[in-house]
């Protein structure tokens, strides 16, 4: 999420100033869908977000929770991140050129993902601070999203070929089942995590990492960071996903 400076934080002066353009990836559902209404029904009007996905012919869902704000300060565009050319066209199509908040609606490789966006993130604020832009770094934890119950049933469905039964029988029969239990026991909702984000897009003192996982989630972070080299921090993420 990219705020920069020059928008006054200021109440007084931001409720006389015009609203900040917000860009959003990935609102066909999840935290892309409620953070993008959660900004627009801003009761103060703060902001024109322009809510974007890669297949327009989801829109629905997105069209119904945006309500009366739907073409007023909601509008719907399409966006694939991974083509140069609709990137260009959305960057040419914003008001001035000028985007004053980017959200992009942030198991090995996965969990390395998130590492290298922390990293990202922590270059970003360093380089980008002589630009007045501040970085903040949502980290909720486990989320509901429809994206991870299709992921899910996907996998489950996946043939492996080349893998042994028994390593498939573990994936499949054990690890799988117990990584879906903890994101439905333990995971927030898409609005929790998108009215952390609206907290930090209307926040006057810029955090640059939030944690907001429930409570259970929590421990196991306090694990790792109380005691980085101790067994804590493997042993009981491993009792929930391997027993």
């Amino acid at each position: 999420m990219l705020i920069p400076s020059g928008t006054s934080h200021c109440s007084s002066a931001m409720a006389k100033a015009a609203p900040r353009t917000v860009l959003i990836t990935g609102c066909s559902s999840g935290i892309g869908l409620h953070m993008a209404v959660q900004l627009a029904q801003d009761p103060r009007k703060r902001f024109h977000v322009i809510a974007t996905m890669r297949d327009l012919r989801k829109k629905d869902k997105l069209e119904a929770a945006a309500g009366d704000t739907l073409n007023k300060t909601l509008s719907i565009q399409h966006l694939d991140v991974c083509s140069d050319e609709l990137v260009t066209e959305c960057i040419n199509s914003l008001p001035e050129k000028r985007l004053d908040v980017l959200g992009v609606p942030f198991n090995d490789v996965y969990a390395a993902s998130k590492f290298a966006m922390e990293g990202f993130c922590e270059s970003l604020a360093v380089q980008l601070l002589k630009f007045n832009i501040f970085i903040s770094l949502v980290e909720p934890g486990p989320v509901n999203t429809e994206f991870e119950t299709k992921l899910m049933e996907e996998v489950t469905q996946s043939e492996f070929p080349g893998a042994d039964a028994a390593t498939v029988h573990y994936f499949k029969e054990i690890y799988l089942s117990a990584s879906h239990e903890i994101f439905t026991t333990m995971g927030q909702t898409p609005e929790s995590v998108a009215k952390i984000i609206a907290y930090c897009v209307n926040s006057t003192l810029l955090k640059g990492r939030h944690h907001n996982p429930t409570l259970p989630v929590l421990k196991w972070f306090h694990l790792h960071t109380q005691n980085e080299t101790g067994p804590g921090s493997v042993q009981q993420p491993h009792i929930y996903l391997a027993n």
